[in-house]
């Protein structure tokens, strides 16, 4: 490890400070886009206090921005409560920064596809550019960026303008991901690099509607105009962004129009569901089936069920999808434990930790056992 290249973070020295909600402004360049989002169930548990602390910085007087924590911070103020405990850093470099933010983020696997794909090159462009010996004029880009997304094309032409040879890059992406520590390959760290080729209207339909990397990805295959009909179906109708891959796949593997595709997936064709009043040779509706008789007409079937039809099967990527975030979930998860076996001294006995976080480590693992149980058994 010693010949990877150093990451610059934020020094934290484990100083916790309660502050003013009132006195924190988010961070500009936060990876995530949706940190407003889905605050209900954080709101919650911050009353009982089963969040990680914010990190901040100062930035004046009594005032501080947000590095990593915006979601319990909005949470802190729709609780309506007046301080919230943080982590103050000490002030440092953007891209210090921008790395310090991206790791807590990644390690935590919760940013959508689009955010943690510009995360991760951003950061792999900078550590580039601090190998080519111009990280100060990457430092100078990120603190004049509003938004993670908008450093990605200069940082590019600054890496291109000192020499940078991306196919041999003094930095590769395999390096990259050693080095911050992430559970992945290079190979998907590529493949995840893959939707921020995706147009601008993809990718404001990704953020609106919670699209998967796979998704978007399927969308990015099919011709513009195709595209454009697809989402201005999601607009229509939400629920078909979750048919989205299914809707690629009737066109490009079944040579349906995407008109035909769109009536398929959303059960309005045959195929994709009860028939939705599609013409008949008369003009009007085709009727629905009629339900399957026996010989002497009566329908009874003497309880034999029809049979389900075969589940298609599950395509790499989207496998890929559904088992990377649990390997890393795993993994994050056993560190966490090793670091609380540590604090006790070795014990794993939770009601041997003070006031009342037995109670909530004990809870926490019967949810985690509870939901895992389903797989294992």
């Amino acid at each position: 490890m010693s010949d990877l290249p150093a990451i610059p973070l934020l020094r934290t020295g484990g100083h916790l400070r309660a502050i003013p909600v009132a006195a924190i402004r988010p961070a500009r360049r936060n990876p995530r886009t949706d940190a407003a989002a889905a605050l209900a169930g954080l709101t919650a548990s911050l009353g009982a206090g089963m969040v990680q602390h914010p990190i901040v910085i100062p930035v004046g007087d009594d005032a501080y921005e947000l590095i990593d924590g915006e979601r319990r911070w909005r949470g802190a103020q729709a609780a309506g409560m007046a301080e919230i405990t943080c982590l103050v850093a000490d002030g440092g470099t953007p891209s210090a920064t921008l790395f310090t933010q991206i790791i807590a983020n990644l390690h935590r696997q919760d940013l959508g596809p689009l955010d943690e794909s510009a995360a991760l090159k951003a950061a792999w462009l900078v550590l580039n550019a601090q190998e080519l010996g111009v990280g100060a004029q990457a430092d100078a880009i990120l603190g004049d960026a509003q938004r993670l997304g908008d450093v990605l094309v200069p940082l590019r032409a600054l890496l291109d303008g000192a020499g940078w040879n991306w196919r041999e890059p003094p930095v590769s992406q395999a390096v990259f991901v050693e080095r911050l520590g992430l559970a992945m390959s290079a190979a998907v760290m590529r493949k995840k690099l893959q939707v921020l080729g995706a147009t601008e209207e993809i990718q404001e339909m990704a953020r609106t509607h919670r699209l998967t990397a796979a998704s978007i990805r399927a969308l990015m295959t099919l011709e513009p105009e195709q595209q454009a009909t697809v989402l201005t179906a999601i607009d229509a109708d939400p629920p078909l962004a979750k048919q989205v891959r299914a809707l690629v796949q009737g066109v490009k593997q079944k040579g349906r129009t995407i008109a035909e595709a769109i009536s398929v997936v959303s059960g309005r064709a045959p195929g994709g569901g009860p028939p939705d009043a599609e013409a008949n040779d008369t003009g009007g509706p085709v009727p629905a089936p009629a339900p399957a008789r026996t010989a002497d007409g009566s329908g009874d079937t003497n309880g034999a069920a029809e049979a389900a039809p075969a589940r298609p099967p599950m395509s790499e990527d989207a496998a890929m999808d559904a088992v990377l975030p649990i390997i890393e979930l795993a993994q994050d998860l056993e560190t966490k434990l090793a670091q609380l076996r540590g604090l006790m001294g070795g014990d794993t006995a939770l009601d041997a930790l003070p006031g009342p976080w037995g109670d909530y480590a004990s809870e926490a693992m019967r949810l985690i056992t509870a939901t895992i149980q389903p797989y294992t058994s």
